[in-house]
């Protein structure tokens, strides 16, 4: 049973550094793809079927949604590091004690998250100072969001536990099977049973629900290394620590870029509702266009968490300046596709008299366009510097990050309008990127002519 477990399992820490990160890649790519086509056709539904204004309902709650899910997914890569450091370092019985903290640290979060953020659904809406037309359809949507958090934290606990082990096929399956329910779910709610926004919300939570059950199942049957036993629960000190020392500034990374977001919104809102809808179907393009970075930072944490514990720091390097080297030439290359025929793109999510929602949009392609290659040195130094177990540059990176994302909008849009708030993306990413990257240096560094990082 063991073995038949460890069939999808990769150790990343033998063999050619290309094609161990190629095969790992290639799933979790594909699962960052779907995911981003699902939600590019859950705005086209929502736009096509309820309108610019339902649709600018939906987009002003992503930031909300995203300052918890984010930190839900962060928290999860940080906590699932001291698993994959330890499937490196052949340690089953680590391993195990690494699962159970996991499991530990997501109840409460599960507990503490779903609570506070169901209450204070509708008083953050009016913080992020939601349009009237938008606010009931915003509050309901947000609501059954947040009521959906258990069902994210299943998954996240789920997923991010296999990838650590070398298997990201599996995760990529029940992400399949989740957006194509959830699409399924979309049409049923809104075109069938007349729910709206409410049934937007409702197939999205439902739909991760079935999949954190099915993937549970799955690695009870299939994955008994992953399975805590009597004893892993014993002694979890130091495993609750080191993962709390991880996961929470990785999880408060996500948030603060989230709450850079927030005050986008803030302003876009002010813009009115042609503004939020261009800003929601601009970035559901850029993400598109950027998956495969974000991508390149869940392999490259696993993959250099893995040789961290193996103490394989020569391929630690190597690894990272791969990743590098073709997440820059795709971002490159998608960036021009999009810049040229970006209205054919546009017009796939609103209808073509929104001449308005379509110029602001296009700007908004204009800026993140040609410098989304900037995002690489982002998403790669910061998995990497995650899988070594270092989550606190990260967050400082993600300070920058708040800091460009909200001063630019607030203090640049009296004068520059909807483009401040477009401009204030690239120039996260270059302050937060410059960080991570030279801090990544200087540790890689000393791990290869020390051994150590401290």
């Amino acid at each position: 049973m063991v073995e038949k477990s460890k069939e999808n399992m990769a150790d990343l820490t033998e063999g050619a550094i290309s094609k161990k990160l190629v095969v790992f890649a290639v799933p979790v790519l594909l699962g960052n793809l779907l995911q981003e086509l699902y939600m590019m056709v859950d705005t086209l539904i929502v736009g096509r079927t309820l309108g610019v204004d339902k649709l600018a309902a939906v987009g002003s709650c992503s930031p909300l949604i995203f300052i918890i899910i984010g930190f839900l997914l962060g928290m999860s890569g940080g906590c699932s590091v001291l698993t994959s450091n330890s499937y490196g370092a052949k340690d089953d019985k680590a391993l195990k004690k690494s699962v159970a903290a996991h499991i530990i640290i997501s109840f409460f979060a599960t507990v503490i998250l779903t609570s506070g953020a169901t209450y204070f659904a509708k008083e953050l809406l009016s913080l992020l100072n939601t349009t009237d037309r938008a606010f009931q359809h915003a509050a309901v949507y947000l609501t059954v969001m947040y009521a959906g958090i258990p069902a994210a934290i299943l998954y996240n606990l789920c997923s991010a536990s296999m990838r650590a082990v070398g298997d990201s096929r599996t995760p990529l399956y029940f992400l399949i099977f989740s957006s194509i329910l959830n699409i399924v779910l979309d049409l049923i709610f809104i075109l069938v049973c007349k729910w709206d926004v409410m049934g937007v919300a409702l197939a999205t939570v439902l739909s991760q629900l079935v999949s954190g059950i099915l993937c549970f199942i799955f690695i009870k049957m299939k994955y008994p290394i992953l399975i805590p036993e009597k004893e892993s629960w014993r002694d979890l000190k130091s495993s609750l620590l080191f993962e709390l020392k991880v996961g929470i500034p990785m999880g408060l990374q996500f948030s603060l870029v989230a709450a850079g977001f927030i005050v986008q919104q803030y302003v876009l809102n002010g813009f009115g509702a042609d503004a939020v809808a261009a800003f929601t179907i601009g970035g559901r393009i850029q993400s598109l266009m950027l998956n495969h970075m974000s991508a390149a930072g869940v392999v490259i944490a696993t993959f250099v968490g893995q040789n961290f514990g193996a103490k394989r720091y020569d391929r630690i390097k190597a690894g990272v300046l791969r990743a590098m080297a073709f997440t820059i030439t795709v971002a490159a290359v998608g960036g021009t596709l999009i810049w040229l025929f970006d209205d054919r793109i546009i017009l796939l999510f609103i209808q073509a008299h929104e001449t308005h929602a379509i110029s602001l949009a296009r700007v908004f392609l204009s800026w993140s366009c040609p410098l989304a290659w900037m995002l690489t040195f982002v998403f790669v130094t910061r998995g990497a510097l995650q899988g070594i177990g270092d989550g606190f540059t990260p967050m400082f990176g993600a300070v920058l990050e708040l800091i460009m994302r909200s001063m630019i909008p607030l203090y640049c849009s009296v004068y520059f309008g909807f483009t401040a708030v477009c401009i204030s993306g690239p120039a996260a990413w270059a302050a937060c990127g410059f960080l991570t990257t030279a801090v990544y240096w200087f540790r890689v560094r000393k791990l290869c002519k020390y051994g150590r990082i401290e």
